[in-house]
């Protein structure tokens, strides 16, 4: 190893120690003298920009004072012209000129005309049409005898500032005859002032005697309707500083402030311009300490430096034995070229070393690379297997969740219809961005119904044979269509460009439908290999939906059964005592009155004697039909015994179902009754009315109490309406049956 050099540098003087004293006897000094004549002239050009910026806000007074004067004078020019259409009784017209007056940018807004008595004849703003400004103070100003009025400024809709400004106008006699008004857009006044007087870079702003903004140009950060700052040196809301000048000027009572402010950098634009000179100066000043610089450094700092360089380069070359030796110049030179030599030493003795260990590292190196690699690619394609494995369960974890939802809705609802509509709504959630349609058998099973479709509608038939769906035929999915290569397509699928998987829905080993996807616009992940992973989604959820739809049809026949009469149709008796027992319970919290309506069919045993059970069944029927047509959706019709009919009138009162159960039984006896062609003899009804509370407290004393009305409608003769003793019917009007039998009851004829 090279031993350590120790260069002698005492007594040289350092780069520091050169640099300070150039700038010490050549720069303060000039700075100095530069600094106060630029103080000189930036105190000079403030008091001219500020002479400036009053003459510039006294010019924008009088433009806006000339602009308020025109305004006036325009409106006279308008009341000239809109007087003859208004005594002409014009409004046509006087709405049209009122329009073109309004038309553009102009000073004026709002034209508006009235009568004498203050209401708006002629506007062509539609808002005050027809209102009247009676009682506002333009208006009892100009109906006092004043012919022109003023009004202070104001914040109109949209932060508008403007003031109002009538004239009257009068009739030929010269009596009052109504007022011509409109209002100055102080902010286009502002505007035309500032584009004729003002600087591109002026700030002009208007204020109301209590400082709040009215009007300001430009106004980025909208001010308008905040207090005004307007000192000196204050800040716009973009940040730069401004002097501001302010004049006066009075308007309709009350007085205006007009700022305009200038960004100081005009002033500092201005100041550049008068002390380039001193500039140019220092920089001739500049030069000179910089070549003295140049001739000092040369001496003492360049030579050594070169030194330093080319021993530098020669070692990064390959050179060890390279040194730097005596370089002389300053002190801190010389000490940096001996302990250049020393590192050089040193670097010398580690590089022998080095190169022992490096032929032994890239050895290891070679081998560490080669294991690391075979590794990483099989690491990467185990990553690549077990993404898939997990997207895959991920997936069909997510498609069973949905499908549970659907069915767990589906088992939810109470008919095919409201499950149909599941099935529109939550499809496209099992398969993204698909149509298709759900078919079931009608009862005939002669053919298949579409009850649901999602997606697009036009895709699969209405309605359809089995045989026409190749996967009802199989009892298994099938692919048909673009991608269902050498498959028969079904003919259920109206579109032959569709690529369609259908799945049959099987309940107990029998076919109850079909399910039918389209899946053109499904990604080939979703659809996998040949389709089998569609095709077993949708055979999965086929047979879950299956059931839960069989489930829903199973659950409406039941209740069909459990709640309807089988012969005609209506409501069983069973029904009808829950109706009357829930109908009760809520006219008790209502209020409400509820009306029991019993109908019993006239001598209906001797119908059965003389035609047969048959011809009894036909008019049954026949006559529940008529029953349900005529009452209200809300009444709840039941077949109640044998010819025996009870029908609920919700929120009916006793005379107003006499009335109506009057008009029925008028429709009942005038119907024509026929069984097997033949026409049956004429048939007549008796009707008992209760209404509850009036007639009975509970539920079996409201059903004896219409019992008790109908017994007594067959006791007076039948053919007739009777009520409860609870309130007094109307008059009956005479039966429709002149046979009369006093004997007769109300079961007596066969009930």
């Amino acid at each position: 190893m090279a031993n350590k050099t120790k260069p002698n540098s005492a007594g040289r003087p350092s780069i520091v120690t050169i640099l300070v004293g150039s700038l010490v006897l050549f720069l303060l000094p000039t700075i100095a003298i530069v600094a106060a004549f630029i103080y000189e002239i930036q105190r000079s050009e403030t008091n001219q920009t500020l002479q400036y910026l009053e003459t510039e806000a006294r010019s924008l007074s009088n433009g806006i004072s000339n602009e308020i004067n025109e305004a006036q004078l325009f409106m006279r020019l308008a009341r000239r012209a809109l007087t003859p259409l208004i005594e002409r009784g014009d409004r046509t017209g006087c709405e049209a000129v009122a329009a073109e007056l309004e038309d553009g940018e102009g000073t004026l807004k709002r034209f508006y005309v009235t009568d004498s008595s203050g209401t708006v004849v002629c506007t062509a703003d539609t808002a005050l049409s027809g209102e009247s400004i009676a009682s506002t103070s333009a208006f009892e100003a100009l109906r006092l005898g004043g012919r022109l009025f003023m009004g202070a400024p104001t914040l109109g809709p949209n932060n508008r500032p403007t003031a109002p400004l009538a004239l009257s106008w009068r009739a030929p006699d010269d009596s009052f005859a109504g007022v011509v008004g409109a209002e100055i857009d102080l902010a286009v006044v502002l505007a035309k002032v500032r584009s004729g007087y003002a600087l591109p870079e002026s700030v002009v702003m208007m204020t109301d005697s209590t400082g709040v903004i009215l009007a300001q140009i430009p106004d980025p950060g909208g001010s308008i309707g905040s207090q005004a700052k307007t000192g000196p040196g204050a800040p716009f809301v973009d940040g730069i500083e401004r002097d501001w000048s302010q004049q006066q000027i009075p308007l309709g009572g009350d007085l205006l402030t007009l700022s305009v402010g200038v960004p100081r950098s005009i002033l500092e634009a201005r100041t550049a311009q008068v002390a380039w000179w001193i500039i140019a100066s220092l920089a001739a000043i500049l030069v000179v300490a910089v070549i003295l610089g140049l001739w000092l450094s040369s001496y003492f700092v360049r030579r050594p430096v070169r030194a330093l360089v080319g021993a530098a380069d020669k070692l990064g070359s390959g050179d060890r034995s390279a040194r730097a030796g005596s370089v002389g110049g300053a002190r801190e030179l010389a000490t940096l070229g001996g302990a250049f030599d020393h590192m050089a030493a040193n670097l010398d003795a580690r590089e022998e070393e080095n190169e022992r260990y490096r032929g032994a590292l890239e050895e290891a190196r070679d081998d560490l690379e080669a294991r690391v690699k075979e590794r990483t690619q099989e690491l990467a394609l185990m990553t690549r297997k077990a993404e898939d494995r997990a997207d895959t369960v991920e997936r069909r974890f997510d498609q069973e969740i949905r499908l549970r939802e659907i069915v767990t809705l589906i088992q939810a609802s109470k008919d095919l219809e409201e499950s149909a509509e599941i099935l529109r709504a939550r499809m496209q959630d099992l398969f993204p961005g698909t149509r298709g349609s759900l078919a079931l058998f009608a009862e005939t099973r002669s053919e298949l119904e579409t009850v649901a479709r999602w997606g697009e509608q036009d895709a699969f038939a209405e309605t359809f044979t089995p045989d026409a769906c190749w996967a009802l035929r199989l009892g298994s999915a099938h692919r048909s269509g673009r991608h269902g290569v050498g498959n028969p397509r079904c003919r259920h699928i109206e579109d032959p460009e569709l690529d369609v998987i259908c799945a049959p829905i099987l309940v107990q080993g029998e076919a109850r439908g079909v399910i039918s996807v389209d899946l053109s616009k499904m990604t080939e992940e979703m659809i996998g290999r040949d389709g089998e992973r569609a095709m077993s989604t949708l055979e999965t959820a086929a047979a879950s939906i299956g059931i839960a739809l069989y489930n829903v049809r199973l659950r409406g026949a039941l209740r069909a059964i459990t709640i309807r009469d089988t012969l005609t149709g209506l409501h069983n008796k069973r029904f009808a005592d829950d109706v009357v027992a829930k109908e009760m319970a809520r006219s008790r919290r209502s209020h409400q009155p509820v009306t029991l309506v019993r109908i019993d069919i006239d001598r209906f045993k001797a119908i059965n004697d003389e035609f047969g059970f048959e011809a009894g069944d036909a008019v049954l029927r026949e006559m529940a039909g008529l029953i349900e047509h005529f009452f209200r959706y809300e009444d709840v019709c039941s077949r109640y015994g044998g010819q025996d009919f009870l029908i609920v009138m919700v929120g009916a009162t006793k005379i107003d179902a006499i009335r109506r159960c009057n008009t029925l039984r008028g429709r009942l006896n005038d119907h024509n009754y026929f069984y097997r062609g033949m026409a049956l003899p004429r048939i007549t009804v008796s009707i008992g009315i209760a209404t509850f509370p009036d007639d009975g407290s509970s539920e079996d004393a409201i059903v004896a109490a219409a019992e008790a009305a109908l017994s007594t409608a067959k006791h007076d003769g039948r053919d007739r309406v009777a009520a409860a003793p609870g309130a007094a019917p109307p008059e009956q009007p005479a039966p429709f049956s002149t046979e009369t039998e006093a004997t007769d009851s109300p079961k007596s004829d066969g009930a």
